[in-house]
């Protein structure tokens, strides 16, 4: 089993968030590990870049943070993938 040293609570401060800080609270103590409180203003996150079918098939979980976040978020495109590059000649 993988080792729990840090437990992530992001927070902006509603009666949910603070619920979840009591929840890893608990968890904390049973894992023997710390815990730190984030509150965010920008949230960056890179992309996959799969593509329209690759899109509807999975989804995206950028594209929901986006829509969700009550915080500002850019996104960041990944490499793509070999086969969908461009040759350049």
């Amino acid at each position: 089993m993988t080792r729990i040293r840090t437990i992530l609570v992001p927070t902006d401060f509603s009666e949910p968030a603070a619920a979840a800080w009591r929840y890893a609270q608990v968890l904390a103590r049973r894992f023997k590990s710390r815990v730190s409180a984030k509150h965010v203003d920008l949230v960056v996150m890179g992309t996959h870049g799969r593509g329209v079918v690759g899109h509807l098939l999975l989804g995206s979980v950028a594209e929901r943070v986006v829509q969700r976040s009550p915080v500002p978020v850019m996104t960041v495109h990944g490499p793509q993938p070999a086969a969908r590059r461009r040759k350049r000649s």
